[in-house]
C-alpha cells in the first residue's frame, strides 16, 4: 500500500463474465452482490500483505453451481480457463468506492478513481447553460477571470481544483509486476501523474464519455483541464 492512508481490499476467484459486469457498472460504496460474504482485510498505509489463497467466488447459488461446474471440468480436461483470481480494493474514507476488479493472473498497470465519480463541477453546471446557443462568449463563475486574464482571442487553460477549488477524486494507480514466483500487486496515488490529461482550450463546454460507459459522462468547463483514466479499465 504506497498510499497515504490504509486501504481495504477483498479477493475472490471470479467467472470471465463478472470482470466484465463489473468494470462496466458505476462504482459504489459496497463490494459486488456476489461478494457480500467474502472476507474484506485493512492494509494500513506504507505496509504490505501476502496473499496465499482465494475463496471461491460467493454470490447466489447458480453462481456458486456455475464457478464449481466449470472448476470442475477444468480440472478434469486440465484446462486453466474456468477461474479468475481477483482483488477488489478501496481506501479509508467516507467517500471512497470499490475499484473495479483487478486481474492478478498477469503484469499489468491500471488506473481507478479512488473516490466516488464526479458527475458535474463547481461552475461548470452554470457553463454548460450559459454556453448553450451562444458562441461561447459567455463563461461560467471562476472560469471568466481565466479567460479576462488570456490576450484577445487566446484561452488560458487552468487544472481543475484551481481557483479555490478542491480537487475532487484520488486516483489511484494498481501496478502488477511478477518477481520470481510471486506476483507484486503496488497501489500509489497517481492523481498528479494521470495517464491522459483532457484539456479544453475552446470557448465552449465539452462532453466526453468512454464509449459504452454511459455513467463515466463528465463535462469540462472552457479553459479547464482535467486528469483522465479509463473509468472502465480495458
Amino acid at each position: 500500500n504506497g498510499l497515504s492512508t490504509p486501504m481495504e481490499y477483498a479477493t475472490a476467484l471470479v467467472s470471465a463474465a463478472f470482470v466484465q459486469k463489473h468494470r462496466q457498472n458505476l462504482p459504489s460504496a459496497k463490494l459486488p452482490s456476489e461478494l457480500q460474504h467474502t472476507a474484506i482485510c485493512t492494509l494500513p498505509a506504507g505496509c504490505a500483505a501476502p496473499i496465499y489463497t482465494f475463496g471461491r467466488r460467493a454470490g447466489g447459488e447458480a453462481d456458486e453451481g456455475a464457478a464449481a461446474a466449470s472448476s470442475s471440468s477444468a480440472s478434469s480436461s486440465g484446462s486453466s480457463a474456468a477461474l479468475l483470481r481477483a482483488m477488489m480494493v478501496r481506501i479509508s474514507d467516507a467517500n471512497a468506492v470499490w475499484s473495479p476488479p483487478i486481474l492478478l493472473d498477469t503484469p499489468d498497470t491500471l488506473h481507478f478513481e479512488g473516490m466516488r465519480p464526479h458527475l458535474t463541477g463547481a461552475g461548470d453546471e452554470a457553463a454548460d447553460k450559459q454556453g448553450e446557443g451562444s458562441d461561447g462568449g459567455a463563461a461560467a463563475a471562476g472560469v471568466t477571470a481565466v479567460a479576462a486574464a488570456a490576450p484577445a482571442g487566446e484561452l488560458r487553460v487552468a487544472d481543475e481544483g484551481a481557483l479555490g477549488q478542491k480537487p475532487r477524486s484520488l486516483l489511484v494507480q494498481a501496478t502488477l509486476k511478477a518477481d520470481g514466483a510471486t506476483l507484486f500487486a503496488a497501489f500509489g496515488d497517481a492523481t498528479a501523474r494521470p495517464p491522459y490529461r483532457i484539456v479544453n482550450r475552446s470557448k465552449r463546454t465539452l462532453w466526453y464519455e468512454q464509449n459504452h460507459v454511459a455513467w463515466s459522462r463528465c463535462f469540462l468547463a472552457p479553459g479547464r483541464a482535467r486528469s483522465f483514466a479509463w473509468a472502465s479499465p480495458v
